[in-house]
């Protein structure tokens, strides 16, 4: 029993391929498919975007201040 077609077509199961193109293209079309479109972000988005960065990047800089004097204390 061939697993493609229903019946015995095993006369010709050996010869059965893709050619190059069609597996690339079968390729291409899996991509296509997962693709996630990118959100566009407007100017507000990237302002609270910036904002939390930047937040972020104050408190790290915090801690690292907060940890180097505790070393020295220590």
């Amino acid at each position: 029993m061939n697993k493609v077609t229903k019946g015995s077509n095993m006369r010709w199961e050996g010869s059965r391929m893709m050619l190059p193109e069609h597996v690339e293209g079968l390729q291409h079309q899996k991509e296509e498919k997962t693709k996630v479109p990118r959100h566009e972000l407007d100017e507000q988005e990237l302002q609270e975007v910036g904002t939390v960065i930047m937040n972020s990047r104050k408190i790290k800089y915090v801690n690292y201040l907060w940890q180097k004097s505790h070393i020295k204390n220590f």
